[in-house]
């Protein structure tokens, strides 16, 4: 998650420009934050 409550970001946005194997992992990140989110799980 952003600084931001409920904005999460990911990839180029939250690293630059990356590779794609980063990116890909990011957006894994930041998808396992947001079902957390959503869920009110606290963070790992």
């Amino acid at each position: 998650m952003s600084e931001t409550p409920g904005v999460f970001v990911a990839g180029d946005l939250a690293l630059g420009t990356s590779l794609v194997v980063r990116a890909i992992n990011q957006g894994r990140e930041a998808a396992a934050g947001i079902d957390r989110y959503l869920h009110k799980q606290p963070a790992p």
